[in-house]
C-alpha cells in the first residue's frame, strides 16, 4: 500500500499550490478532489481571472499577490505553457464615491508605498480609452 507524508483534500488553486510545494520540498503527497482534473467546477477555474496586489483585506496581503505572481512565472518555465498575462485592472467605485471592500484605498496606499502602480483617472478620460480601446466599448451618455 502507498504511503504518503501528506495527503490533501481538494485540489483547487490552493490545494494544488499545496501539493506542488510539498512535492518540491521531498514529500510523498496525494490530492484527493470530488472530481476528476482538469475540470471546471472549481470556483477559481476558467481561462479569465484576475490576481491584485492591493486588495480590499489590507495591505498585509501584497507580499503574497505579488509573490503568486512569480509564482506563475516559475510555471510558465517548468511546463513550457503561457499561464499568466499581467495587465491592468480599471477599477471603477459606486457614482455616489463608495467602494467595495475598501479597493480604491488599498490600492492608492499601496501606490504611494511604492508598491503598486495606479493611476487616477477622470470619467472623460475614461469615456475617451474606452472609446479608443480595442474591446469595442462605447460609452452611452446620460
Amino acid at each position: 500500500m502507498p504511503q504518503f507524508d501528506v495527503i490533501v483534500i481538494g485540489c483547487g488553486a490552493v490545494g494544488s499550490a499545496a501539493l506542488l510545494h510539498l512535492a518540491k520540498a521531498g514529500k510523498r503527497v496525494l490530492g484527493i478532489d470530488r472530481f476528476q482534473p482538469p475540470h471546471t467546477f472549481g470556483s477559481t477555474h476558467g481561462e479569465t481571472r484576475i490576481t491584485r496586489a492591493a486588495i480590499g483585506e489590507g495591505v498585509d496581503y501584497t507580499p503574497l499577490a505579488q509573490r503568486s505572481h512569480a509564482i506563475w512565472r516559475e510555471l510558465e518555465r517548468d511546463t513550457a505553457a503561457h499561464l499568466f498575462e499581467q495587465c491592468g485592472c480599471l477599477f471603477i467605485p459606486a457614482r455616489d464615491g463608495g467602494e467595495v471592500h475598501g479597493v480604491s484605498s488599498a490600492v492608492l496606499h499601496q501606490h504611494r508605498d511604492g508598491g503598486t502602480p495606479a493611476r487616477r483617472r477622470r470619467r472623460d478620460d475614461l469615456v475617451g480609452t474606452a472609446a479608443r480601446g480595442p474591446s469595442g466599448l462605447r460609452h452611452r451618455g446620460r
